[in-house]
């Protein structure tokens, strides 16, 4: 049963990450931390411009990192109902057995989804 509800768990959280786009919004944050830098350190651009500028970048940071906050809490919340739901499931998933076969069932998964996605 443990093991069931591994794989079940491990497919749940890869749809979670690509439902709610996690790395698009990390990426989001990637980028505008970048502009934010490069905005500045670029001495081109007067302090005028830097003060209308950041805040908006700032706010964009803000709201993906609040995005991705929950994304996380969705797949905590979704591992911590398995452990309430099944007694050992946190033994098993944290042993070597259980990491094994959340990364093969997750790699063959995320590859099947890759290849059917269209």
């Amino acid at each position: 049963m443990n093991f069931a509800l591994l794989v079940l768990l491990c497919i749940l959280i890869i749809e979670a990450v690509f439902r709610f786009n996690l790395i698009k919004n990390l990426l989001l944050i990637y980028k505008n931390l970048y502009v934010v830098f490069s905005t500045i350190l670029n001495k081109k651009i007067s302090d005028h411009w830097k003060e209308k500028a950041v805040p908006i970048y700032a706010f964009n940071i803000i709201i993906a990192s609040i995005k991705i906050f929950l994304i996380i809490m969705f797949i905590v919340m979704l591992f911590l109902v398995a452990i309430r739901y099944k007694a050992g499931f946190l033994e098993f998933s944290i042993s070597l057995p259980g990491a094994i076969t959340a990364l093969f069932f997750s790699i063959i998964y995320f590859g099947l989804r890759k290849k059917y996605e269209n």
